[in-house]
């Protein structure tokens, strides 16, 4: 019913619904585009259960995630303001995660240009999709979250960005000589997210 509501919405680009095991993905996005980025979600999804050690095959969400992908960011942004009634500023954003109190999962993100980064953007979200629906609907720790985002999209996505992110952090940790309540924020500043993936990297190695 929702994925019926959001095509109504956008009637002068028909947007086209595929299912999968774990996903149901509602985009304007061509097919072979649709299909490649649905495998990063399936390797994300199997990656996930193997560092959080749940069985292979076990369905963690509440039915099926929900992933909207658009083109074009001036559909994502009006997808936000009708379809997800949100009313804070995301123009600034790449992809969202949308996890609700009652287990409902929505991953919305626009494409543009920008085909890696908007690959490593949907797996990011998806991933707090995941950290969400683990056990129950308490909040992870940021540092834990955005670790584990970065952490998995780079691995899903090969990219030469976490590497130098987490130079960068490692320098700025060493000049200050603190981590300045990283494990207590509730959400860590952007300078801080190659600790946190560094950090989730450590921890799955022992």
């Amino acid at each position: 019913e929702f994925l019926t509501s959001v095509q109504k919405q956008f009637p002068q680009s028909p947007l086209k619904v595929v299912e999968t095991k774990y996903y149901l993905l509602i985009t304007d996005l061509d097919p072979a585009s649709s299909q490649q980025y649905l495998k990063y979600l399936d390797s994300l999804y199997d990656e996930m259960c193997r560092a959080f050690a749940i069985p292979l095959g076990k369905n963690l969400w509440a039915g099926k995630c929900i992933v909207a992908t658009f083109q074009k960011q001036a559909d994502f942004l009006r997808f936000e303001k009708e379809s997800m009634k949100n009313n804070f500023d995301s123009t600034k954003s790449q992809g969202l995660c949308h996890a609700q109190n009652d287990g409902e999962v929505v991953i919305s993100a626009w494409k543009g240009d920008l085909t890696a980064h908007f690959a490593g953007a949907l797996v990011h979200e998806t991933s707090h999709g995941f950290v969400a629906r683990y056990r129950s609907d308490l909040k992870a720790s940021s540092w834990l979250n955005e670790g584990m985002a970065d952490w998995i999209a780079n691995r899903i996505v090969k990219s030469d960005s976490l590497q130098a992110r987490q130079a960068q952090s490692a320098k700025l940790v060493q000049e200050r000589r603190s981590l300045d309540g990283f494990f207590q924020q509730a959400q860590i500043s952007g300078d801080q997210y190659g600790i946190a993936s560094s950090m989730v990297g450590i921890l799955l190695e022992i």
